[in-house]
């Protein structure tokens, strides 16, 4: 008897996303999964705006997340609970360097800060090219170490 191939559970797709993160973060690009998630959080979030006009303009060079709008019928009375969850969830997907801006017409409604530096997300990234580049002999404390002055020996013997 076979057995059943058991249904794909919306869960198997989390791991997916935050492997994603990690090449944003090494790329600066977004995956169209990201750029879809982010609208659907965008819907979920904001009821009171037409999906059909709900923007999510994606700034990778300023990771920066906008959702923005022209017009919208009256908010919800929950809409600071959902707006916080929106700028949780832009940190788990994208990262936590990442800026939630979310405006109607012209007015901007929220500009939220990010969570982590930029310079010290950047100091990280450098460092785990670094660890992946000199392979997996080296440990992960060990990127500032004689690494270099080893290199320079080897060449200077030659």
């Amino acid at each position: 008897m076979a057995k059943k191939k058991q249904p794909r559970e919306v869960n198997d797709l989390w791991p997916q996303l935050k492997e994603l993160r990690k090449l944003t973060g090494m790329t600066g690009g977004i995956h169209e999964a990201q750029a879809l998630q982010l609208k659907f959080w965008g819907i979920g979030a904001f009821p009171h705006v037409n999906h059909k006009e709900l923007k999510v303009l994606v700034d990778t060079d300023r990771q920066d997340v906008t959702y923005a709008w022209d017009k919208a019928a009256n908010p919800p009375r929950d809409l600071a609970k959902r707006l916080a969850a929106v700028v949780t969830w832009v940190w788990q997907l994208l990262g936590p360097t990442w800026r939630v801006t979310v405006k109607e017409k012209d007015k901007i409604l929220y500009s939220g800060k990010r969570l982590a530096s930029q310079k010290k997300a950047a100091d990280e990234r450098r460092a785990e090219r670094v660890r992946r580049s000199l392979g997996a002999g080296v440990a992960a404390g060990d990127v500032d170490k004689p690494v270099a002055d080893d290199w320079v020996k080897f060449v200077a013997d030659d």
